[in-house]
């Protein structure tokens, strides 16, 4: 009475519109492709609301700018703390916030990723012809979060230029991958 567990293929009549594994890799997305596919489509429907996501952006903006405000203010009052000049720690909050900025706005859908494993909606990905890692990074993305871009990305600029640091290729890979990595 049930044929879904039914092995025996012989009795059961061939599917036409079945994909076949060349249609199934002809549908397949890249995977970048397919991040910015996703997080084209989270942020057109993020932008439905006009208001709600500029001021979001603004007080993602606001908030990312305060612990700068809370630096400034300390380094109104020492010229180093700890053996840093402000302009050192700078460069410090520069590439951390930066880097948590980037990981915050290209993979904070991994961290929803137990909660749709657990409410079932994880297997709505897997039946996608697109890659499961650009659907998860992409779940949930909203171009709010660029707003912690402003105050951590100006943040290193000026730190860089007040710094004085003779550039060599080794440094500048340093930098890069110190905000990359973490």
């Amino acid at each position: 009475w049930c044929k879904v567990a039914d092995t025996n293929t012989a009795t059961r009549p061939a599917d036409p519109d079945a994909p076949t594994p060349e249609t199934l890799d002809a549908r397949h997305v890249p995977s970048p492709a397919a991040f910015l596919m996703l997080a084209r489509m989270w942020s057109r429907a993020a932008w439905q609301y006009r208001a709600s996501l500029l001021l979001n952006g603004t007080a993602q903006m606001l908030s990312a700018s305060l612990d700068l405000a809370s630096l400034l203010v300390i380094y109104s009052q020492v010229t180093t703390l700890g053996g840093f000049t402000r302009a050192q720690t700078l460069y410090l909050y520069g590439t951390t916030r930066l880097a948590f900025a980037f990981s915050d706005l290209f993979a904070s859908g991994i961290e929803t990723l137990s909660d749709s494993i657990r409410l079932g909606t994880f297997d709505v990905m897997l039946i996608r012809p697109v890659g499961t890692l650009p659907q998860a990074l992409a779940d949930q993305f909203t171009p709010k979060r660029f707003g912690k871009l402003i105050p951590s990305t100006a943040t290193l600029v000026w730190a860089i230029s007040a710094i004085h640091i003779a550039w060599t290729p080794l440094k500048i890979a340093v930098c890069v991958g110190t905000v990359v990595s973490g």
